[in-house]
């Protein structure tokens, strides 16, 4: 699973356990993100860029923002890949 893969499914897991009204807020940190999926930090920072442009996730200040409809879409890229459900 590639770097791109392993944060969605991190988001994903997120998504299906903190969101309120429909939106995921991740505070922490990307390190904290670079520790949980076992990534670099520079690879963190690509990565969260690149899904920034792709509208998968939006950035505020230093925060990680996943609407209902970007949680979909990356459940449904992460499904691709594995056996999810």
């Amino acid at each position: 699973m590639n770097g791109t893969d392993r944060l969605c499914l991190l988001l994903v897991n997120h998504y299906e356990q903190y969101q309120k009204k429909g939106v995921l807020c991740v505070k922490e940190g990307q390190k904290s993100l670079a520790d949980k999926t076992g990534m670099c930090l520079k690879s963190i920072n690509r990565t969260v860029k690149r899904l920034s442009e792709q509208g998968l996730i939006e950035k505020q200040g230093n925060k990680l923002l996943v609407g209902k409809q970007q949680y979909e879409e990356m459940k449904a890229l992460i499904s691709e890949k594995t056996d999810m459900e």
